[in-house]
């Protein structure tokens, strides 16, 4: 009975959902496998007879920062694909040099923030299924799903921006070339930034490990180097800005709460509300909090009902007698009684 009043309030306490998929990342996670997946997992086109195979262009969503800049000595502007004409004129940047002019094209600026989605390794995209389970997950359930879509657009815009910036200037330096930023590492390092700033926390474990929670950003900074096809620079460029918003010199970009609750029940997030198989966080701190705390009751019960489970054997083991012990319990009384008898 225990545990079945302890199974119905963890029921109850998540709501027929499934409490680690929250929507906003489900969606994502689902989207980036709907724009990399066919790339990576259907074979190319045949090349034409007697031509040597060429490799895939990359995606029409993806960044490109290189095709951001141009020559100012008549190559052709760097916003064009290959058969696209009318482009549109482009931004002067203030970079200036005694040879060379860099310029910031206007290009579409959806691909400042839909190069999130792209990725163009397996194992890249793997890890950031797994980057996006685990981080946007956990900060769309401390946020809500309206502040995290929103974070997440703002979060990619800005770390696109500043990346495109050092990496002019990189250029202009004359080092080689940068990686090119894919998926969703750079927002999921603004994320952990974010939390750093803002944590209660002052030691947490690392793999078993004690250490500060402020350190937790730079070693999976330095772990990330180890992905397939990922932007050392981009990542940097990301926990930079989570520093600054954590830090308060971003509130003017913050969404209030009250504007959160009113975009709860707007479309498309009264939709994701409905999805029952999804977990939809609301934009209320104290329903989420409410929330936690019936989670937390729901699991103490149950363990509660699991320790009575095997209390009675336990009990009944505590209670039974030793060998021996009951005849020689019952030696001392007829000892006890047959002195008193005689005095």
């Amino acid at each position: 009975m225990a545990a079945g009043a302890a199974a119905a309030a963890g029921a109850a306490a998540g709501g027929g959902r499934c409490p680690e998929v929250p929507s906003a990342s489900f969606l994502t996670a689902l989207l980036s496998l709907l724009v990399s997946a066919p790339r990576l997992l259907l074979p190319p086109p045949p090349p034409p007879p007697g031509e040597p195979e060429v490799p895939l262009p990359p995606s029409g969503l993806a960044l490109r920062p290189a095709a951001l800049r141009r020559d100012w000595e008549g190559s052709p502007s760097p916003s064009c694909l290959p058969g696209e004409h009318h482009c549109p004129p482009p931004i002067l940047l203030p970079i200036l040099s005694s040879e060379r002019t860099f310029i910031l094209p206007s290009c579409p600026v959806y691909r400042l923030i839909t190069y999130i989605l792209v990725y163009e390794h397996p194992l890249s995209l793997l890890s950031g299924l797994v980057i996006i389970w685990r981080f946007a997950g956990s900060f769309e359930k401390s946020v809500g799903t309206v502040r995290h879509s929103f974070f997440t657009l703002v979060f990619a815009f800005f770390s696109a921006l500043l990346f495109v910036l050092l990496e002019t200037l990189w250029a202009l330096a004359g080092f080689g070339g940068v990686e090119d930023p894919r998926g969703f590492t750079p927002v999921a390092f603004a994320m952990l930034g974010v939390s750093s700033i803002r944590t209660r926390m002052r030691r947490t474990l690392f793999f078993g490990v004690p250490v500060s929670a402020s350190v937790i950003p730079w070693l999976l900074l330095f772990a990330s180097w180890f992905i397939p096809q990922t932007s050392f620079l981009s990542n940097i460029c990301g926990l930079f800005i989570g520093f600054i918003y954590g830090l308060g010199y971003c509130s003017c970009l913050d969404l209030s709460e009250s504007v959160a609750l009113k975009l709860d029940h707007k479309f498309p997030f009264s939709l994701l509300r409905r999805a029952t198989v999804l977990n939809y966080v609301s934009g209320s701190s104290l329903e989420r909090r409410a929330i936690q705390t019936r989670k937390g009751a729901a699991r103490h019960s149950l363990q509660s009902a699991k320790g009575q489970g095997s209390r009675p054997w336990a009990t009944a083991q505590s209670q039974r007698p030793r060998r021996g012990q009951g005849s020689r319990g019952n030696d001392g009384l007829s000892r006890r009684a047959a002195s008193t008898h005689h005095v």
